[in-house]
């Protein structure tokens, strides 16, 4: 049972299983109603509708209502390719963390923006994270390079979405100063570099779930196949009335 207790870091385990690992905690969501539901359920609660506001408070109301006004202008669309709300950005966030363990987004400035905060958050794909395949560089982990005492210096994106056809064929990424990324994970030890996910550790159970669903379903509709039903023609025969 203890067979792959090998203590081995986390770091480790992520570099060599990770992808794997969030695959199957994508696939769970995708095709599994009742993980979909607990995962949803969990980003409303946390989030909810409207998501956080902001209240100032100070000795002029007129500042205040200026300043309210400009971050609900910026918070109905902080998402550069203006697809994601506020609380649209941070419930994804939260399925990120369940499927992958982490989320990632860029603040860029977005030049188009005559008035008001110019500031956007650019949503980068946990799995474009990578090591460059060129790179000789020992303080790049999966994809963020590190100095020597653990600090971030930079992250290492691939410029095609993973998983498209273009990286099959054009695998180069871009180096984004990690003062420039928002990267959100729990540190579960110290030294982790990437996130692990939150449905990781249940991945077992909802996997002998489904197959106890499964067993169960087959073995109630082989009863029914082989039910038997005995009926008498005969006149003389009682009449039984069933119960």
């Amino acid at each position: 049972h203890w067979a792959n207790a090998d203590g081995s870091s986390l770091n480790a385990d992520l570099e060599l299983d990770g992808e794997t690992l969030a695959h199957r905690c994508e696939h769970e969501f995708q095709n599994n109603a009742f993980v979909a539901g607990v995962i949803e359920t969990h980003a409303t609660d946390l989030i909810g509708g409207n998501g956080p506001s902001l209240q100032v408070r100070s000795d002029s109301d007129a500042y205040n209502d200026a300043a309210e006004r400009v971050w609900r202008d910026w918070w109905s669309m902080p998402d550069i390719a203006g697809t994601l709300s506020g609380p649209e950005m941070l419930q994804q966030w939260i399925h990120l963390c369940w499927k992958r363990g982490e989320f990632v987004s860029q603040t860029v400035t977005d030049r188009t923006v005559r008035a008001g905060i110019k500031t956007r958050l650019n949503q980068i794909h946990p799995k474009r994270l990578m090591t460059p395949h060129d790179s000789a560089a020992s303080t790049i982990r999966m994809g963020v390079e590190l100095d020597r005492v653990g600090r971030r210096l930079a992250y290492h994106v691939l410029d095609a979405f993973a998983g498209d056809t273009d990286t099959l064929y054009n695998r180069s990424t871009s180096r984004i100063l990690s003062k420039n990324i928002i990267h959100g994970f729990r540190q579960l030890e110290p030294g982790l570099v990437r996130g692990v996910p939150w449905m990781a550790p249940s991945l077992p159970t909802i996997a002998e779930l489904r197959d106890f669903d499964t067993e169960t379903l087959d073995a109630a509709r082989m009863a029914a196949d082989q039910a038997v039903v005995f009926q008498a023609t005969h006149p003389d025969v009682d009449f039984i009335e069933h119960q």
